[in-house]
């Protein structure tokens, strides 16, 4: 599933390719997806550009320079293909294609079809998609003394308080793993329990995660693309996630792989306490 480095990472790339485009014209090939496409935003969008793309949580939002915005959400296995006209073949799970100005395409792809495309119908602060969101984990409002307050009274482990996202948005299995190691936490351990200077020592880990992801374009475990089509590399960094048996980087330790509510979580049993 697209978490929110490689969501980030589609955000930037599609900001090279749309915005002062004009859309000729837009096709839907599904009845649904998460929920169905609104009909009418083939109609809608036609003759419009993107002015930007802006973020919150795992969904992008488009601002057209009619006015509207669409909500875009990847949801487990979407992704943007962007090709030249000529040289572009639709496939199977190409759901949503837009045609643009420079004669480019550029097509929503989704084989398990949990994305979402969606109007802001009432302006993107209250879209219902959008309600009950925690803080960006990128945002300055992810500090030591906010987070340690939030965990004070959980009696969840770590690991699901991080992955809630009314709490921290846009959290995922990889990144939770990966941050936890770096601040010497274990997956395992009561939120509550967690000390003022562990709360320090994660706040920082997991905005070093999530821009080191970015900055190598996301993970690609199994069919994650750019929308230039290209893979992400930060799978080759993982310290702890996907590596159960293999040597800590730091200690040779072998990564221990349990399972929490149904997920894998690694961690390494001397690193983190």
């Amino acid at each position: 599933m697209p978490e929110l480095p490689e969501v980030e990472t589609t955000r930037r790339g599609l900001l090279k390719i749309l915005p002062g485009k004009k859309i000729l014209r837009a096709e839907i090939h599904t009845e649904k997806l998460r929920l169905p496409i609104p009909p009418e935003i083939s109609a809608a969008i036609k003759s419009a550009h993107v002015t930007d793309i802006t973020r919150r949580a795992k969904y992008m939002i488009w601002r057209l320079s009619n006015g509207r915005d669409l909500l875009v959400h990847l949801g487990m296995s979407g992704r943007f293909r962007h090709s030249a006209k000529k040289d572009f073949e639709k496939t199977k799970h190409d759901h949503f294609i837009l045609y643009l100005s420079d004669n480019t395409v550029l097509a929503y792809h989704d084989p398990r079809r949990f994305g979402l495309i969606d109007w802001a119908k009432q302006g993107t602060a209250d879209h219902s998609w959008l309600g009950n969101i925690g803080v960006d984990p990128l945002s300055r409002d992810l500090n030591a003394d906010w987070l340690y307050e939030n965990l004070r009274g959980r009696k969840t482990t770590m690991k699901a308080a991080l992955l809630d996202q009314k709490m921290i948005n846009g959290l995922g299995n990889i990144y939770v793993s990966e941050a936890l190691f770096y601040a010497g936490i274990r997956p395992t351990r009561i939120a509550a329990k967690v000390t003022k200077l562990e709360a320090a020592r994660l706040v920082p880990a997991i905005k070093k995660v999530l821009n080191a992801a970015i900055k190598s374009g996301g993970s690609s475990l199994r069919d994650y693309r750019d929308v230039d089509g290209q893979v992400g590399f930060f799978q080759e960094r993982f310290t702890v996630y996907d590596r159960a048996g293999e040597p800590c980087r730091t200690c040779a330790t072998p990564i221990r792989q349990i399972t929490q509510n149904g997920r894998s979580s690694y961690f390494c049993s001397h690193c983190q306490k």
